[in-house]
């Protein structure tokens, strides 16, 4: 009798492994019938997992005949998987280039400001920002002029990290060559001003934003980083909790509604909502059609339709989304609400038979509701078309190599058992050469979900006070952000002076 090593539940686009006990078989069931393949498990060499933009993908390496790909997997099927074939053959996830510290970094910048001469290009200064601040897996670049000289930071993990100083003459100069290449008047220096620019040095394939304002002591550089082969990431990647996620995975599998997310610049909204769309398309098996209108594109999926916001051209998220309805989507992605004018829109096509994506700024998954209503929407049309709203902050991971036990806050534990949780073991931050004495390295995300059920409708329709509907929300199971935040150190994942750092201490 055959042993299920996995199958998945798509029943548009199944996958069964079995061991039969001598053989892996592949059975593949899709829209266009059912294949069947099988490799000896004497012929297996090493079972390596990679990924692709869409998916995860079993490469097995036997000892005669080409190597075999099996794709379309996600995270959390590869590790049932590896689980199951364990005691068969290790399953080994091939290792990406290391990621360097901000002390490397700081050496080479300092040992090339050294030897810098009179007549220096400042366009080999670029490129080694640039190109450094991509291996640290930073987000923005910062040159900020000070009184003796000017800044140069990364911001990393979300905070801001010093990796060099430049004299203000040097500084001048940078300036100039990072406003020449991204097509800004270098001499207009008393007003802000915005540009951009591609680079493709050292094998980078990078869209660089550039934003310039005056200051007491000059102009300072905000760099943001884009890259255009950033591979999106997997809804089972993004840290949520179980629960949270099988809900998220049911409101999004919706075929009409509006999914709202909310949270701060930087905190994975745009990431969210394309492993959202991925997981979608994946269920589909890519019978469905994607429409995005975004400012930025970050990622770009030749699968989906991206349009990018064009303002001096009038192609604005309103126009745009417009434009798209008369397209035949079925999903839609509006980048961003900005206005009255694209609110309604959105929102009314969420009413029509479309599912709609869309980020808004908000202080948590409650307060999207009134910041619509603040755009001259009727409280019963925002609150029947939001089908589910998402408030996310990104915080940082403790760093494995150093990261020690500890005896929990008393802090914690009581707002651990408010949350229905307890911390075994505690952890928290060190420092090490590998974290460049940060005590952590890498960052996950924390959600809060609000799936609006009739009662929450009536409560926003009628005005009811937020403490009102948090109370009623909460005694329904509902996880706040904090309380999300304080699973993850149970997990041992982050330390309490962390989620202190991001996490609001309670919902008002």
């Amino acid at each position: 009798m055959p042993t299920l090593i996995y199958e998945s539940k798509n029943f548009l686009n199944g996958i069964r492994i079995e061991n039969d006990g001598d053989s892996l078989v592949f059975t593949r069931k899709n829209i266009s019938g059912e294949t069947k393949s099988s490799v000896k498990l004497s012929q297996v060499r090493k079972i390596s997992v990679e990924k692709s933009m869409l998916s995860y993908s079993l490469i097995i390496d036997r000892e005669e005949g080409s190597p075999i790909s099996l794709g379309g997997f996600e995270c959390k099927a590869v590790e049932e998987i590896s689980r199951n074939l364990g005691s068969l053959v290790e399953i080994k996830a091939e290792g990406g280039k290391k990621r360097g510290t901000p002390d490397e970094v700081r050496k080479g910048a300092a040992a090339i400001l050294e030897s810098l001469s009179g007549d220096f290009d400042p366009r080999h200064i670029i490129t080694y920002i640039i190109t450094q601040a991509v291996r640290l897996d930073s987000s923005d670049i910062h040159i900020t002029p000070k009184k003796e000289a000017a800044l140069i930071q990364f911001r990393i993990d979300g905070l801001l990290q010093e990796i060099a100083r430049l004299d203000n003459e040097n500084y001048s100069r940078l300036t100039a060559a990072v406003k020449n290449r991204a097509k800004l008047p270098s001499y207009k220096k008393s007003v802000p001003q915005d540009g951009s620019f591609h680079f493709d040095d050292e094998g980078l394939n990078l869209d660089i934003r550039c934003a310039t304002i005056p200051t007491l002591h000059g102009e300072k550089l905000v760099l943001r980083i884009l890259s255009t082969a950033k591979t999106p990431l997997f809804l089972d990647d993004l840290g949520f909790s179980p629960e949270i996620l099988s809900a998220y995975k049911k409101a999004i599998s919706e075929p009409q509604g509006c999914i709202v997310l909310t949270g701060p610049a930087g905190s994975g909204k745009t990431t969210t909502i394309f492993a959202s769309l991925i997981h979608i398309y994946n269920n589909f098996s890519g019978t469905i059609n994607i429409a995005t209108i975004e400012d930025p594109v970050e990622y770009i999926l030749d699968e989906f339709q991206q349009t990018q916001v064009q303002p001096v051209t009038g192609l604005t998220f309103a126009a745009g989304l417009k434009s798209l309805l008369r397209l035949d989507p079925d999903i839609i992605l509006v980048g961003e609400i900005r206005d009255p004018e694209t609110a309604q829109i959105a929102v009314r096509t969420a009413l029509t038979g479309h599912l709609i994506f869309t980020t808004l700024h908000a202080r948590d998954t409650l307060g999207v509701f009134p910041r619509l209503i603040e755009m001259d929407m009727k409280p019963g049309l925002v609150s029947s078309s939001v089908t589910a709203s998402l408030y996310q902050r990104l915080i940082r991971k403790l760093c494995e190599k150093c990261k020690k036990e500890a005896e929990p806050p008393a802090e914690l534990i009581r707002e651990a058992a408010t949350a229905g949780l307890k911390p075994e073991t505690y952890y928290t931050a060190v420092g090490c050469p590998e974290c460049s004495g940060s005590g952590y390295s890498g960052r996950t995300g924390v959600f809060e979900l609000l799936i609006p059920d009739d009662t929450v409708r009536d409560m926003i329709m009628t005005g009811v006070s937020r403490q009102k509907i948090n109370e009623y929300c909460r005694s329904k199971g509902m996880k706040f952000l904090r309380d999300d935040a304080i699973r993850r150190i149970c997990e041992g994942v982050t330390d309490y002076s962390e989620i202190g750092r991001v996490c609001p201490t309670g919902n008002f």
